[in-house]
């Protein structure tokens, strides 16, 4: 088993209580995991922020390169796991496949407009458990 610290907003979290870093294991650190990977840009990540803000051909094809950026970094992660952590991890932080995603692009202020989209990936660890994480992403106004 390996304890990594918990990352809230992007900041370290301490406890309320005692002031100390906080560390997690098990499935929130798989969960933790996925979310980190969705967050981070290519290659280490899906890049998704790379894709707000675009105008695209049509929404079909930003769907599709929005799917297959977060199936290329979450294998990557899982090869990764398997590779050089396996007998440090335990089954229920290592990710083992993706059960459901969506990415869906949503046009902001119509037109020509930016774009922008939702997201979920609902992942399921080795040890069977799931986990998920989605949210949705805006290009900046003005």
């Amino acid at each position: 088993m390996t304890r990594t610290l918990q990352i809230v907003n992007g900041n370290v979290v301490r406890s309320k209580a005692s002031g100390r870093l906080v560390s997690i294991t098990d499935k929130a650190k798989a969960e933790q995991s996925l979310k980190r990977l969705l967050s981070l840009d290519q290659p280490s990540g899906a890049g998704l922020d790379a894709l707000i803000g675009t105008v695209p051909d049509n929404e079909f094809a930003l769907s599709v390169q929005g799917q297959q950026n977060i199936r290329q970094a979450f294998d990557a992660l899982v090869r990764a796991q398997r590779g050089n952590q396996l007998a440090q991890r335990t089954t229920q932080e290592r990710l083992s496949t993706i059960q459901r995603m969506y990415f869906v692009p949503a046009n902001f202020g119509g037109g020509n407009s930016k774009t922008g989209y939702a997201f979920r990936v609902d992942a399921t660890t080795v040890a069977g458990e799931t986990v998920s994480t989605g949210g949705v992403l805006v290009p900046p106004q003005g």
